[in-house]
């Protein structure tokens, strides 16, 4: 196997910043080591939001917890954020248009401009 093509760093949140975020962690550490992408993930509580942003400084975040669109762009900013739910169940979501955990991990790459491995 290669040596991975970039480091990402990347931000998982929940509500608590417990349970679901550390499974999405989990879930998109195997997939992205799976792509040849090593991957940094932070977990944190959706009230920590804005201040793991400022301190963390994340290339990208996923989340499963509700954002309400006015806190999600005066919190973020410009940051890429995608919507994590997927990474709990290892199904397609439905939510997302049916497309599988590693769809939505390589459209957070592609959105990063990150290179990956292709099947």
């Amino acid at each position: 196997m290669s040596a991975p093509y970039k480091r990402v760093k990347m931000l998982v949140i929940c509500g608590s910043g417990i349970a679901s975020a550390n499974m999405m962690a989990g879930r998109i550490q195997v997939l992205a080591e799976e792509l040849g992408v090593r991957v940094e993930t932070k977990t944190s509580r959706i009230h920590d939001l804005a201040t793991d942003i400022m301190v963390r400084k994340p290339d990208v975040l996923v989340y499963s917890a509700f954002i309400p669109d006015r806190t999600l762009k005066r919190q973020i900013g410009d940051l890429p954020s995608f919507d994590g739910t997927v990474f709990l169940g290892g199904r397609s979501s439905e939510a997302l248009g049916g497309k599988s955990e590693k769809e939505v991990l390589m459209e957070i790459f592609d959105a990063l401009k990150v290179e990956y491995k292709k099947r």
